[in-house]
């Protein structure tokens, strides 16, 4: 919920942390939904929510254990079965993942013990893609916080699986299938070196000053001319809304859709899926300058 190795000045750093888990298909076409793990089953922040997009859970160190992952591939399990889907899925071996019996369509596989750098799919560049996003989501949320003339705040658990949601949404299908293809995960059809996208623009992680770059950019670039009559300046209703404005739109019909306790994943999809747009859109514009042009010296 922080930067690595974040400094802290004139009080005390949070220590605060969630646990994500990640799963998704090897051509990249199913992701499941995340699993967030906070320390709190019930925390301050989710008053009045009734929609989560992940599958929240707690306990006292907020870490994956037996009976949470336990009771996650039991859940998948029947909701393959429903749809008379056979499911083969790799997992990291270690304490927390244990063999669980009885499943009728998931059969798990476990990988070889201190092999996950070179065997586990998403630890070749899906974690770390999702980490630069989410980190994006951050700095957005920050200059958000800045544009609305509000002093930012410790970024909340509900917070945090919002920018989890949409982190998650836009890790690609090529680079999650490039990473598989990475790992010796390919079909008989498959050429392992033919994939459209490089496994290094999974892996390549930009630094923070590159992605402060990024989402500054367009927001500096956003700055309109005067009218030249101010008896001519449009009003707030007339004036143009920018990819800014409609982000801050979005975040609050994303609020009410989580305050619904009717809601369901197919209306969420919809309202992410604009999100993803509007967020798409705005780096889009955004051109390539340096973090010190936005401060005075």
């Amino acid at each position: 919920m922080a930067f690595k190795g974040e400094q802290c000045h004139g009080g005390k750093q949070s220590k605060d942390r969630v646990t994500v888990l990640l799963c998704a298909n090897m051509d990249g076409s199913e992701k499941l939904k995340p699993v967030v793990i906070g320390k709190f089953q019930n925390p301050r922040c989710f008053k009045n929510v009734k929609y989560l997009p992940v599958m929240y859970r707690a306990n006292r160190k907020a870490w994956m254990v037996l009976e949470l992952f336990t009771e996650w591939i039991c859940r998948l399990d029947r909701w393959f079965a429903r749809r008379q889907r056979k499911v083969l899925m790799f997992v990291d071996n270690c304490a927390a993942h244990p063999h669980v019996q009885n499943l009728e369509a998931v059969t798990l596989v476990f990988l070889p013990p201190n092999t996950t750098s070179h065997l586990q799919p998403m630890d070749q560049g899906v974690i770390m893609n999702f980490k630069v996003n989410y980190r994006r989501q951050l700095l957005q949320h920050l200059l958000q916080s800045y544009d609305s003339g509000v002093t930012p705040k410790a970024v909340n658990v509900k917070e945090a699986i919002d920018m989890t949601d949409l982190a998650w949404r836009n890790v690609k299908a090529d680079c999650i299938a490039c990473c598989f293809a990475k790992a010796g995960f390919v079909t008989a059809s498959q050429d392992p070196e033919g994939q459209d996208q490089d496994p290094e623009d999974c892996t390549e992680e930009p630094t923070e000053e590159q992605i402060a770059e990024s989402v500054t950019a367009e927001r500096a670039g956003a700055v309109e001319e005067e009218p030249k009559d101010k008896e001519e300046a449009p009003t707030e209703e007339q004036r143009p809304r920018n990819v800014t404005d409609c982000l801050s739109l979005m975040h609050q019909v994303r609020d009410y859709l989580c305050s619904q306790p009717d809601m369901d994943d197919d209306v969420y999809d919809h309202a992410a899926a604009i999100l993803q747009y509007l967020s798409s859109r705005q780096q889009d514009k955004m051109s390539q300058r340096k973090i010190t042009d936005f401060f005075k010296v």
